[in-house]
């Protein structure tokens, strides 16, 4: 898509495998146009932009996401010049690759792109893997950047020439290359965030923020993340309500200190707020009456937390991330909970992270998981992988499954 001088409203549009000099899936040319539940995936450009390209245009960017797309220059993700001030809200930017600005590129920038509620992960570029920035100061709020890889310099952000970011509430964690480097004459304004290896500012903190699995992309925060409640209210956007995720943008997590800055509930650090308390473990959570998917749940239990599962179909995959928690089904005998992988490329159940006897599944109908490919090329596990881990497992029924390896399931060690 070219847009000159315009202003299109794209809703729930696929851009996949388009190739240009510049802009391989949109690239815009003035104007500001509305780009809603949009995906940006597999996209090439020779220069600038992979997935989009903004000459002095400012869209509006919500709920998109960037994945798989490069640039022989600047921006795998996106690319930004001169007068361009877009406002992405709740877009997340992964395995986009560039000379420059692996995720996003910002050059010769008069505006200032606005980042609220975003995740930046396992991008990769020279310099700036996750964002780089040439004489330009966006402003990134409650955003996340972990697992991204710069081969010189500035895993999560790179800025140079007169460069001067703002950068409020967000997490920069794991990054290879460095997390912030400011190589110009300007200074990157940080302040309430979690950055590995510290930063000076108000606020700051240097701390693991323990996320819940980030091997498996999933990036809220866990038990006892120091990121909780550790944010500025002041610097949430009017309007914002909710997280990354689609939930609750403002929720008090009795189990941690209050320390960042507001009236509570405090905010948190990153693009997800957690949702439960922090606790020392043995509440009960529901499903679907506390959260909807299996997953979800998995994800704010803390150990010794037990996950009971109402009847019903569950259209997903689901990951134990290392939890030593119970996940059953409300009546382990009935056999009528279904954890349904159909259509998902995937195990239905994982059990990769070191889980021990502590870990229990039970009283699940297992269905249409297809393996996972740990590298070789071959599959394993349809119904659930087991890899390095003892997990204990009751009262299941693996049906429908497949794989090369254990269609039903596979223990790997």
């Amino acid at each position: 898509m070219y847009n000159s001088s315009s202003s299109p409203t794209v809703t729930n549009c696929t851009f996949n495998g388009n190739s240009a000099d510049s802009g391989g899936g949109m690239n815009n040319a003035g104007g500001s146009p509305a780009v809603t539940n949009c995906t940006f995936s597999g996209n090439s450009a020779d220069v600038h932009g992979g997935g989009m390209a903004n000459w002095n245009s400012s869209p509006t960017l919500t709920n998109c996401t960037f994945s798989g797309n490069s640039a022989g220059s600047g921006g795998g993700g996106m690319f930004n010049l001169d007068d361009s001030s877009p406002t992405l809200t709740n877009c997340s930017f992964r395995d986009n690759t560039a000379l420059f600005g692996g995720g996003m590129y910002n050059a010769r920038a008069v505006g200032s792109p606005a980042i609220v509620n975003c995740s930046l992960t396992g991008n990769s570029a020279s310099y700036g893997a996750g964002m780089g920035n040439l004489n330009c100061s966006p402003t990134m709020i409650n955003s996340t950047l972990t697992g991204n890889v710069a081969v010189v310099s500035g895993g999560g952000m790179w800025n140079f020439g007169s460069s001067s970011p703002t950068v409020t509430n967000c997490i920069f964690w794991g990054n290879a290359g460095g997390e912030i480097a400011d190589e110009g004459t300007g200074l990157t304004i940080v302040t309430y965030s979690d950055v590995q290896g510290g930063y000076s500012g108000t606020g700051n903190i240097d701390a693991d923020p323990v996320f819940v699995g980030p091997g498996a992309g999933d990036l809220r925060l866990g038990c006892s993340s120091p990121c909780a409640d550790a944010a500025n209210n002041g610097a949430v956007p009017v309007g914002i309500t909710t997280d990354l995720g689609g939930e609750p943008r403002f929720v008090d997590d009795a189990g941690v200190a209050d320390t960042g800055a507001g009236t509570p509930p405090i905010v948190d650090m990153g693009a997800y707020e957690r949702q439960l308390d922090s606790h020392t473990g043995g509440i009960t959570i529901y499903v679907p009456t506390d959260y909807g998917t299996i997953q979800g749940a998995i994800g704010e239990a803390c150990t010794g937390d037990e996950i009971v599962v109402a009847p019903g179909t569950y259209n997903e995959a689901i990951d134990f991330v290392g939890r030593a928690i119970t996940v059953r089904a409300e009546d382990p005998e009935a056999i009528s909970s279904y954890i349904n992988a159909t259509g998902l490329n995937a195990s239905a159940v994982k059990c990769v992270s070191g889980e021990g006897p502590d870990t229990v599944l039970s009283g699940f109908f297992i269905r249409g998981g297809t393996g996972t490919d740990p590298g070789d090329g071959y599959t394993r596990g349809g119904g659930i992988y087991i890899s390095e881990s003892d997990p204990t497992v009751t009262k299941c029924y693996f049906v429908m499954n497949s794989a090369t390896y254990g269609g039903g399931h596979v223990h790997c060690r």
